[in-house]
């Protein structure tokens, strides 16, 4: 009878230890592809509506960049700063920009958006300096990470894998075969999926990330499946325990 007992209390046990495990060539990243060299791709970030631009010229010519500023203008060392201003674009795409008026940029990456701006002041100045960045980069990343949240960028320029860092990493029931990569092109929303486990990742056009791209990393099934279980191993077995003392007890009576 003890012998029975011990049997159907293994039973739940052996089910605890399978469905928490996970195989191991589930969890390594970059361990599917061949063992070769791989040749990133450059990568610029396109304007997009709604983007905030920080466009910032600077020149020796005062009297020539007056019609550029919409705010008095500060000298030193001779070199005139129109002052620093941020351009919201519009939905469709275009920006006011003092002295040339409305300009399409959006679609464009941010050296398009620079020489657009050069061409239209080459008439007017002679020396000067464009500088541009995206204010309001940010990455989003949902499910099952350690540190969900939103990722604020400086460099505009992120990968995935470091936004996944930057987040806690994946935890260890997180699906990595199977990140989704939610991405705003033109007026649609795009639904795209990526495996952490291919080397070929970094070839993907959502390894370097887009403003405003969404992650989401879904948790594995048996996990869901085991919630209740897994978060009461403990408890589970401390009732078990005391049944099974019990038991031998009021027999032995």
């Amino acid at each position: 009878m003890i012998k029975k007992i011990m049997y159907f209390i293994s039973i739940p046990l052996m089910f605890i230890t399978l469905f928490s495990c996970v195989p191991n060539k589930n969890m390594v990243y970059f361990n599917q592809g061949n063992n070769e060299e791989i040749i990133l791709a450059n990568y610029e970030p396109i304007i997009k509506p709604d983007d905030l631009l920080f466009i910032h010229v600077t020149t020796s010519e005062q009297e020539a960049s007056l019609p550029f500023a919409i705010q008095p203008l500060s000298k030193q060392m001779n070199i005139v700063y129109l002052e620093q201003q941020s351009y919201l674009v519009s939905e469709d795409g275009f920006i006011d920009f003092p002295g040339l008026g409305r300009l399409q940029v959006g679609g464009l990456k941010k050296s398009q958006v620079s020489n657009l701006i050069d061409n239209k002041l080459k008439p007017f100045l002679k020396d000067y300096n464009i500088n541009i960045r995206i204010m309001n980069y940010n990455i989003n990343v949902l499910g099952d990470v350690n540190r969900p949240g939103i990722i604020k960028v400086s460099t505009e320029r992120i990968t995935l894998t470091q936004a996944l860092s930057m987040a806690g990493d994946l935890t260890v029931m997180a699906k990595r075969n199977n990140i989704l990569i939610m991405r705003e092109v033109g007026n649609k929303m795009t639904y795209n999926y990526v495996s952490l486990l291919d080397k070929n990742l970094v070839n993907s056009p959502f390894y370097y990330l887009q403003q405003n791209d969404v992650i989401y990393v879904e948790a594995r099934r048996v996990k869901f499946d085991s919630t209740a279980i897994g978060s009461n191993v403990t408890t589970i077995l401390s009732i078990l325990s005391f049944a099974f003392t019990s038991y031998i007890f009021f027999t032995r009576l």
